[in-house]
């Protein structure tokens, strides 16, 4: 009698061991998520009609819950510039990638398709900026007629390098649609005083050392790898 129920309670844990040994094992899913920056879009659509531009995310898992991050798009802004003597508008075109790597602070849930990340990315952008000055009037003296002065000038192309910091959340909303939100912090490494320019695409205002942002991503999950069924 004694035996047998020792056997069944030996046999009774059978399920329990082999479920802490499935749990135990972290089942993580490759999946490709492309999307797009709509926060720039709706702000600058919103209040700001001087920016056209557009964003493409790429990012994904290349070891557990280390990620990699690819970022490009276009600029192009348009700033007012009013000087001592004429009213100027210095338009600035251009375009940018950012590369990163970010880490999930979440512990890890095989099903729960959120996480909450921080991370690091180095930016490249090239641009040209070009500045058009409506001048007053000037009265020539064979005529006697006033003529309004106007010019145009395009610099050659420009580069400049930067660095990231972010702190960010993504949970998935349907269907493999997902929404991300983050908040980032960017620093020039390429000297910021010798720029002659106020806006630099992919990095924002060059106003002080460190310029705020943020970005509200949509993207699609593409998947690629599933280890665990």
């Amino acid at each position: 009698m004694i035996r047998n129920c020792t056997f069944v309670f030996i046999t009774s844990l059978f399920p329990i061991f082999l479920q802490a040994q499935v749990d135990s094992v972290r089942c993580y899913d490759y999946r490709l998520f492309v999307g797009f920056d709509v926060s720039g879009w709706l702000y600058h659509r919103t209040f700001d009609h001087s920016f056209e531009g557009f964003g493409v995310h790429l990012n994904g898992r290349i070891h557990e819950d280390y990620h990699i991050e690819f970022i490009g798009g276009s600029e192009k802004y348009t700033l007012e510039d009013p000087d001592k003597y004429a009213f100027s508008k210095i338009q600035v075109a251009g375009n940018y990638f950012k590369l990163g790597i970010f880490d999930n602070m979440l512990d890890f849930r095989y099903g729960f398709r959120g996480i909450m990340f921080y991370g690091m990315r180095y930016g490249y952008a090239n641009y040209r900026l070009k500045k058009s000055s409506l001048g007053g009037f000037h009265e020539p003296y064979w005529t006697g007629d006033k003529v309004q002065q106007f010019s145009n000038s395009e610099t050659s192309l420009e580069a400049s390098h930067f660095l990231e910091v972010f702190l960010g959340t993504r949970v998935e909303l349907l269907w493999g649609l997902s929404a991300s939100f983050q908040i980032r912090a960017s620093t020039l490494l390429s000297d910021r005083d010798a720029l002659k320019v106020l806006y630099i695409p992919g990095y924002g205002e060059n106003r002080n050392p460190i310029t705020l942002g943020l970005y509200y991503v949509l993207s699609y999950a593409v998947p690629l790898y599933t280890p665990c069924p």
